[in-house]
């Protein structure tokens, strides 16, 4: 974004987006202070080349409860100021310290679209803003958000090798996971004791960010889908001791949160790191 000219367009590819930054006081993962536009839904095959298709290459931006999502600074007025256009973004997990939404998410866009991730009644408050001022109205219990049921969906995790394993050495995590066709799944997988280093093959919607694998899979009409990632083992065993590397992932719906997650079942290594002993002979 800061290499952007005015006019530019922005080609975003599929995948999840958390990282954020501060500016000028402010904490969002994306800061727009010039017209460009921003296109999600785009993969790398072919240098960007391919149209967009949001609908299958989900791009998402998500604040994860830490800051705003899009903040856009200026003038927001034709001629007299900014021009961004936002397209084939998903917007989600924006915190703006109680402004906009009840749920503290601020939108600064012409249609704004929010998922509410947790159950309940919501208070909206647009705000309109042009050349003649700003006008405000606060709409209280406009909302209203049931809980969603778990999707039904089976996750199965299995680890190569599934032996003792020294530190610094590679293993590779297999999911498998099964639900009716074109279903939509949020994925998260903590790795502990593990460094991710890359996919075997990549999944679109799917990403690696903070040591966790996340994103959301779209079933497809096999029913299953798979992801497969290989990491470091970073847990040394020592004498007398050998550490246990455990995993499992968990799906849930797509919008919802972690506390409706299907979890895997859990995967264990052994691991221990191989100690050199110096032999000394002694004539007797």
């Amino acid at each position: 974004m800061d290499a952007a000219n005015d006019g530019d367009v922005i080609k975003v590819a599929t995948g999840v987006y958390t990282g954020i930054s501060t500016r000028a006081g402010v904490t969002q993962v994306v800061y727009i202070s010039k017209t460009v536009t921003v296109q999600g839904g785009y993969t790398t095959t072919n240098s960007f080349a391919d149209p967009p298709d949001p609908d299958t290459n989900f791009t998402t931006l998500n604040a994860q409860g830490q800051a705003r999502v899009l903040y856009v600074t200026g003038a927001l007025a034709p001629g007299a100021g900014i021009s961004p256009t936002i397209e084939g973004l998903r917007i989600t997990g924006g915190d703006s310290a109680g402004l906009g939404r009840e749920d503290g998410v601020t939108d600064v866009l012409d249609s704004p679209t929010h998922t509410y991730m947790t159950a309940g009644t919501y208070t909206v408050t647009p705000t309109a803003s042009g050349l003649g001022g700003t006008d405000t109205l606060a709409r209280s219990h406009y909302i209203n958000i049931n809980q969603k049921s778990p999707a039904s969906a089976t996750i199965v995790k299995s680890v190569t090798p599934t032996d003792q394993v020294e530190y610094g050495d590679e293993i590779t995590y297999t999911l498998v996971v099964s639900a009716a066709p074109g279903t939509q799944l949020g994925l998260y997988d903590p790795l502990t004791g593990t460094t991710f280093l890359r996919f075997v093959e990549p999944v679109e919607g799917i990403t690696h960010t903070q040591n966790a694998v996340v994103g959301t899979l779209m079933v497809t009409p096999t029913n299953q889908i798979k992801v497969s990632f290989v990491t470091r083992v970073d847990v040394p065993g020592t004498v007398g001791w050998m550490a246990t590397v455990t995993n499992r992932a968990c799906v849930y719906p797509f919008g919802g949160t972690l506390s409706g997650c299907i979890w895997s079942n859990e995967v264990a290594n052994n691991a221990f790191r191989f100690i050199f002993l110096p032999l000394v002979l002694r004539n007797s």
